[in-house]
């Protein structure tokens, strides 16, 4: 039986793809990313079965961070003066 998956592991394993594609860009290997999460480079291949789709994942996780960060920073005055 296959062991369930950790958000804490994933989100590290994006944590660290950050750094290294930042660092190394497109050619940042796996098991940097791996090594650099504190897993092993086939428990990465268990939460996204290719780089590819680490990539994919890595820039729907920062699109969000980002527009997270956007939103909290937004001023809500300008859009409610603008309402009445």
């Amino acid at each position: 039986m296959a062991r369930p998956k950790s958000e804490d592991k994933k989100l590290a394993l994006l944590e660290a793809a950050t750094t290294a594609f930042g660092q190394s860009g497109i050619a940042a290997s796996t098991a940097v990313i791996a090594r650099n999460a504190g897993v092993a480079e086939g428990t990465l291949f268990r939460y996204f079965a290719t780089k590819d789709d680490l990539i994919n994942e890595l820039y729907l996780f920062l699109k969000h961070d980002l527009c997270q960060s956007m939103m909290a920073n937004l001023d809500r005055s300008v859009t409610d003066a603008k309402t009445m």
